[in-house]
Formats: C-alpha cells, structure tokens, sequence
C-alpha cells in the first residue's frame, strides 16, 4: 500500500508541475503577447510540458516491482 501511496504523490507533483507552467504560459502570453516576451518562455514551457507528459506516461506504463512479485508468488502456489 505504502508504494501505491508514492506513486500517487509521484502523479500529483507530475500533474502539479504541468499546471504550474500551463498557467505561467498563459499568464505570460495575456501580459504581452510580443515575441519579444514569449521568445525564451514558450521553449521552455514546451519542453517542461512534454518532460511532464513523458513521465506521466512512464508512470502509467511502468508495472511495479511489488506487482510483479506478488503474481509470481500467486503462479507458485
């Protein structure tokens, strides 16, 4: 249970993370959408969304190594 617990917390900062630079985007795009202001912004905020994203998925996908061991030792009995 307590590793179910992490990954959550692992989920929320992920999804935290992600809502923090979607907002600091849009705040920035809505206080001067000159290129001059977004030019350095909207790289970085792209490549922290992807970075957000890929591990979201990583997460999604990835079995836990206590998952694993609990199937095997049910294959066993």
């Amino acid at each position: 249970m307590r590793l179910l617990s992490q990954r959550s917390a692992d989920f929320a900062v992920v999804i935290v993370l992600a809502l923090f630079v979607g907002w600091y985007s849009w705040d920035a795009y809505h206080a001067s959408s000159a290129v001059e202001n977004l030019i350095l912004i909207v790289p970085i905020a792209s490549i922290a969304l992807a970075l957000c994203i890929l591990e979201f998925v990583r997460q999604a996908m990835t079995k836990t190594v206590e998952q694993d061991q609990d199937t095997a030792s049910k294959g066993d009995d």
